[in-house]
């Protein structure tokens, strides 16, 4: 047996090939393990612990090196891993191969997170078999037969060789377990159990990562107590958009009293090692097509094991709907202490009932909005540490006009529109964007798209430009007016950086009022607002941004208070410093 993967993602994916290993060892098979060094783990760092101490007993060896190795069944996770890390492969002979897809091939936010056809290509090419593709969940393999229809997918979705492991048990509860494992294995390969090949080059236990890894077993994942700073660790949840997240990367970025470590059901959780900072990915009920029941003990489970790796001093939560598991973490693991990032602006008459799981947290702190005084929702009389509006950047880190449009290939001349509609339904967000084109096009003024939202559903004319770059806020400046969502996100960086706004809230909303936002904005003159977009109706808004879109931001730039993510990050300290009186630091 061969695995590949990056073996230094912490959580599910690892733990998975930990159990594996143990089934195949069990079976009398060999395990060779190739590790790549992949965009998902943000920074060097040492494998995770159960690998580790499978290579460490025995149970699996590290090939290293370019040597070519041969394997009568190779298993690949995580199909980004391989899409942008194949060049690291050693020649390699096999009969089967068999990926396994852990994730769905399209984000919540729209993202195409990896192309099945690009690395069916790469399997073939690397490899010289054509792979049979094992999806973990009804939705990850409803997403794949979409993508790449010509795909040979395993009939059955992949369960995960752990015992008693929920994530398997809504799809086939009676295939648990080791034996399933094995038992699925020879089914797909025709093998029997192989004797071990005592010819293989094995690596020391301390080894780590393959060729150019700078992998260091000195990393933090040793625990708290070898680091100089505290660590603080940012748990996002899902939601449609890029908000959490980006609060969580704001917080993080600008607490240098701490060492932040995200961990994220976003599936842009990649965004954060653009900034520096050390991320893990778990996937969401949805991302897993699970029901949230299931799918709350596999987050009980893996928040418990970061929290048992990490040891963070303080544990900050941005959600608005916090997770039953969280109780019980803070049971099972009482030192850190916990914060709720509670953003205002709920639909009003609904979402009260979560507000009582205030309770979980040691300190809740609600990041204000530019229309806060229009915010009616059931968090307005609930108590918080109330900061100025969030956002990832300040005004320093943006670049200029000319340098953002040469960064992202643009037109140095001419004005430019962005075109930005996160989530919403495929004919709302194809509609607006054909009529937010045709708007433009009456102007002459010629359109940028981000891949968000046109990929995989919206065909766009050659000469519409598509950007997708994280954070889309640093070249802002490239844009003369924006025609947008009213997301927390979105809304906050497009004014606060000035840029003239057409926003244009979102239809499906469950619980931020982005109607109430943009009508807000609109009312204090700094932006304009509609329900939806039109070709002429819009073009006539555009053109009045165009003529007096500077006289708006100013008048949003005079009642800024200032970035709160500051304001976050010495809430957080001063509630650091107060454990620590409390309790003495450990």
């Amino acid at each position: 047996m061969l695995d590949i993967s990056d073996f230094r993602i912490p959580g599910g994916t690892s733990a998975d090939i930990a159990e594996e290993i143990t089934a195949q060892t069990s079976a009398g098979w060999t395990t060779g393990l190739i590790h790549l060094n992949s965009s998902l783990v943000a920074r060097a760092a040492a494998f995770d612990p159960r690998i580790r101490q499978s290579v460490t007993d025995g149970s699996a060896r590290l090939l290293l090196g370019r040597d070519p190795v041969h394997a009568d069944v190779t298993v690949i996770r995580h199909p980004t891993v391989l899409q942008h890390a194949a060049d690291q492969l050693p020649p390699i002979s096999t009969e089967h191969v068999l990926l396994v897809a852990d994730t769905t091939v399209i984000g919540t936010d729209g993202t195409v997170e990896y192309d099945p056809d690009q690395i069916t290509r790469l399997v073939q090419e690397h490899l010289g078999r054509t792979p049979r593709w094992a999806a973990l969940s009804a939705e990850i393999r409803s997403q794949l037969e979409q993508a790449a229809p010509g795909l040979e997918l395993v009939g059955d979705d992949w369960v995960n060789a752990s015992d008693g492991d929920v994530a398997s048990a809504e799809v086939r509860p009676e295939r648990l377990g080791h034996q399933v494992h094995r038992d699925r294995l020879r089914q797909l390969a025709g093998l029997q159990p192989l004797n071990p090949d005592p010819g293989q080059t094995t690596a020391s236990p301390g080894s780590t990562a393959s060729p150019g890894s700078t992998a260091s077993s000195a990393r933090r994942s040793a625990g708290a107590g070898q680091q100089d700073r505290p660590a603080l660790l940012l748990i996002s949840s899902n939601g449609t958009g890029m908000g959490h997240l980006m609060r969580l990367m704001a917080y993080g970025r600008r607490a240098i009293e701490f060492e932040p470590q995200v961990l994220s059901m976003s599936q842009g959780v990649g965004a954060v090692g653009a900034m520096g900072m050390t991320y893990e990915y778990l996937p969401s009920a949805g991302a897993l097509g699970m029901d949230s029941r299931n799918w709350q003990q596999i987050f009980t489970e893996r928040v418990g094991h970061a929290l048992d790796r990490i040891r963070p001093s303080i544990v900050v939560f941005d959600g608005t709907w916090p997770y039953a598991g969280i109780e019980e973490l803070r049971s099972s693991h009482p030192d850190p202490l916990w914060v709720w990032s509670r953003r205002g602006m709920w639909m009003p008459d609904r979402g009260g009932e979560q507000l009582s799981t205030s309770a979980w947290f040691d300190e809740v702190i609600e990041p204000g909005d530019f229309a806060g005084a229009a915010d009616v929702g059931a968090t307005t009389t609930a108590s918080a540490t109330r900061i100025p509006p969030v956002t990832l950047l300040d005004a320093d880190d943006l670049l200029s006009r000319d340098a953002a449009r040469r960064e992202l290939g643009l037109p140095a001349d001419g004005p430019l529109a962005l075109v930005s509609f996160s989530g919403g339904t495929v004919q709302d967000v194809g509609s607006d964007t054909a009529a937010a084109i045709g708007a433009c096009r009456k102007l002459g003024i010629e359109v940028c798209v981000t891949r968000s939202v046109v990929a995989p559903h919206v065909a766009l004319p050659p000469d519409v430009h598509v950007v997708n770059p994280i954070p889309l806020a640093t070249y802002q400046r490239a844009f003369d007016v924006a025609i947008s969502a009213a997301g927390y996100n979105s809304f906050h960086e497009l004014l606060r950086f000035g840029t003239p706004t057409l926003f244009i809230p979102k239809r499906n909303s469950s619980l931020d009022d982005q109607d109430r936002r943009a009508r807000w904005a609109a009312d204090q003159g700094w932006s304009h607002y509609a329900t939806h977009v039109d070709t002429d109706g819009t073009a006539e808004v555009l053109a009045d941004l165009l003529e007096h879109g500077e006289e708006m931001i100013a008048r949003i730039a005079r009642q800024d208070p200032g970035n709160g993510a500051v304001d976050a990050a010495k809430v957080l300290a001063d509630l650091h410093a107060r454990r620590d009186v409390r309790r003495g630091t450990w």
